[in-house]
């Protein structure tokens, strides 16, 4: 399905020139529909996926947001200089939360959102599957979970956004090392695991 989208995606922005967020979801969703011959009937296979989608305006310094279920979290230039005295450092992190559902056939089938901030030098943006958060490990066997990844990624914000991604590579492997006690095995991944950030 990944491999799909990206397709499509392509064929979409390239091809048919759509560029704001919002309007590439719903094309999306629509080549998704017609490629699976979905018709939202009982029994019907329900492939689908979720997505979060930025457009950058490097002109404008605008950025657009739409998502499938997957949000988009913003850490503003000036809560970076506030992080050693902030009580809740997560509580820093805009999010800005896609719709409630899928990039295919749902029982919910309004046009996608379309989210619109302006960005200033300094400022990052992530964007992210599920699988980091969702992750089983620890030594309680449980997912990780987002707000430990927020807390991650304000921890770290004065690092390069390099430094970020060996600082979020190291704590997912630790965390899978831990032995599940279902298996007497270390912890496999479960998912998928993408995290995109983007500093201004």
């Amino acid at each position: 399905m990944s491999m799909l989208g990206i397709s499509f995606l392509n064929e979409i922005v390239r091809k048919e020139e759509v560029t704001k967020a919002s309007d590439v979801l719903n094309h999306l969703r629509q080549h998704v529909i017609d490629s699976l011959r979905q018709k939202g009937i009982s029994g019907e296979q329900k492939d689908g996926m979720d997505i979060a989608l930025a457009v950058m305006d490097t002109e404008t310094k605008k950025l657009q947001f739409a998502g499938a279920y997957n949000p988009l979290w913003l850490i503003r230039h000036e809560n970076i200089l506030r992080i050693d005295i902030l009580d809740n450092p997560e509580d820093a992190i805009t999010e800005i939360r896609g719709n409630k559902m899928p990039v295919a056939i749902h029982i919910i089938m309004e046009p996608f959102q379309n989210f619109e901030v302006d960005i200033e030098p300094g400022d990052t943006f992530y964007l992210f599957s599920d699988g980091y958060a969702d992750q089983f490990g620890g030594e309680r066997g449980k997912k990780f979970m987002s707000r430990p990844l927020k807390r991650l990624l304000m921890k770290n914000q004065k690092l390069s956004m390099q430094e970020q991604a060996e600082v979020l590579d190291k704590t997912i492997e630790e965390w899978k090392a831990f032995i599940n006690p279902a298996t007497g095995k270390h912890f496999e991944q479960t998912d998928d695991i993408t995290v995109i950030g983007v500093r201004i």
